[in-house]
C-alpha cells in the first residue's frame, strides 16, 4: 500500500519550508497560485518516501502524512 499525503490548502501560506527540506525533492512549488494567491506545494508521488518531514516542519499544520502499511511477512514454520 502506498502512503497518503494530504494538503489542507486553506491552511497553507506558501512558506516553502516543506519544499526546501524535502530530502527526495518530491515537493515542488505550483506554477500557478491558488485562489488565495498562494503558491501551494505539489507532490510528485513517485519520489515521495512518506518520511513525514514535511508534516513535522509545517508551521501551519497544513500537511498530513500517513506512512504506508508494511506488508506482513509470510509466516514460516520453524
Amino acid at each position: 500500500m502506498q502512503g497518503v499525503w494530504k494538503l489542507r490548502e486553506e491552511r497553507c501560506k506558501g512558506c516553502d519550508i516543506c519544499i526546501d527540506f524535502c530530502p527526495t525533492d518530491a515537493l515542488q512549488r505550483a506554477k500557478e497560485s491558488s485562489g488565495l494567491g498562494v503558491f501551494l506545494p505539489v507532490l510528485e508521488e513517485a519520489k515521495c518516501t512518506y518520511c513525514e518531514l514535511c508534516d513535522f516542519l509545517c508551521p501551519d499544520l497544513a500537511i498530513t502524512v500517513i506512512k504506508p502499511k508494511k506488508e506482513k511477512a509470510a509466516r514460516v514454520a520453524a
